[in-house]
């Protein structure tokens, strides 16, 4: 494979680095509540049964296993768990890179932004797969009830 070289550079201005830092806060303050939704999700998690078996004589969806609604309260914790790291990451590399003017920082900030992004546009579809499947499977039971 040939090697491509480029002599030319990339300069970055202040008011670069000033939007960088700005990006840099706002992501930091958005993995925070990504930890702190995660955190919220294992304590429901972890209480559902207890929930549950109070609302739930009460509730129409009281015929659901308590046990079910633990596992995918996990389950959806620990895939968040990616992108939301991911987006920390990004927001220290950035963090790193504006303070000591590293572009080996830079370039590792805006890896884990692509995997951040690149992580959602991979669960969007597989959401949207999912409800489709759903759609389809309901249109089935519908048309299967009425004969």
């Amino acid at each position: 494979m040939e090697e491509i070289t480029n002599t030319e550079s990339l300069t970055i201005s202040e008011n670069t680095i000033s939007f960088f830092d700005s990006i840099r806060k706002w992501t930091k303050f958005f993995a925070i509540l990504g930890y702190i939704g995660i955190g919220g999700m294992v304590i429901m998690a972890l209480f559902a049964s207890t929930i549950f078996s109070v609302y739930g004589t009460y509730s129409h969806m009281s015929h659901i296993p308590s046990v079910l609604i633990t596992v995918v309260y996990l389950v959806l914790a620990v895939v968040y768990v990616f992108p939301i790291t991911y987006l920390n990451r990004f927001s220290n590399f950035l963090r790193n890179a504006v303070v000591q003017r590293n572009t080996a920082q830079l370039e590792n900030a805006f890896k884990n932004l692509k995997a951040h992004f690149k992580f959602n546009g991979i669960l969007i579809i597989v959401i949207f797969g999912l409800y489709f499947l759903g759609i389809i499977a309901g249109i089935v039971f519908f048309a299967a009830g009425i004969n």
